[in-house]
């Protein structure tokens, strides 16, 4: 299904982006450019949405998996860290 969809939307892409070519060699790139910030925008009022704004990403998810009732465990700060860089080491 998946593959299927990504067929349809390149054929679709490929279509629209040879029609738009012929009204404007710019207009393409231009379509483009708006779905891209489109996006951009749709994601991140998502992402708003989700966790709230002004808290760090840790906390906010800390504080709606406390609202949605699960239990968030962080597994990758858990541990210590691996790469620790001490004074007079190098970085290559």
């Amino acid at each position: 299904l998946c593959q299927n969809a990504h067929s349809v939307g390149g054929s679709l892409s490929g279509v629209l982006g040879n029609f738009l070519y012929t009204l404007n060699p710019v207009a393409p790139f231009i379509c483009t450019s708006a779905f891209a910030c489109v996006t951009l925008l749709i994601y991140t009022i998502g992402f708003w949405a989700r966790l709230g704004f002004g808290d760090d990403i840790d906390t906010a998810e800390e504080k709606r998996s406390r609202r949605v009732g699960h239990v968030r465990v962080s597994r990758w700060a858990n541990g210590p860290r691996k790469t620790t860089l001490h004074k007079g080491d190098h970085c290559e």
